[in-house]
């Protein structure tokens, strides 16, 4: 969760199928749990950014929002083979 700095509270989490990022946005802290999500952005269906994501992080720099992602590729046998981290600048 942060705050923006109009005053905006916002609160970012991954999908529980971790396949997605949604967004709630609320001009009081209370107001984010009755707030209505929008999904943000959905995994792609090959290559890097079609890993399982998880902790979308959002922070505010010179006035843009930007996302970091956390991703795993995992091995064959179920253990995690490399964590990769993304930045997307939402307006």
């Amino acid at each position: 969760m942060c705050k923006a700095a109009d005053g905006t509270y916002y609160f970012t989490a991954s999908y529980p199928a971790y396949d997605r990022i949604l967004l709630r946005s609320s001009k009081t802290l209370n107001g984010l749990k009755d707030a209505k999500e929008r999904q943000i952005w959905v995994k792609h269906e090959h290559g890097l950014m079609s890993c399982h994501i998880w902790a979308p992080e959002l922070h505010f720099v010179y006035g843009n929002g930007i996302f970091i992602l956390q991703q795993v590729r995992q091995r064959m046998c179920g253990r995690f083979a490399h964590m990769y981290l993304s930045a997307m600048v939402i307006r």
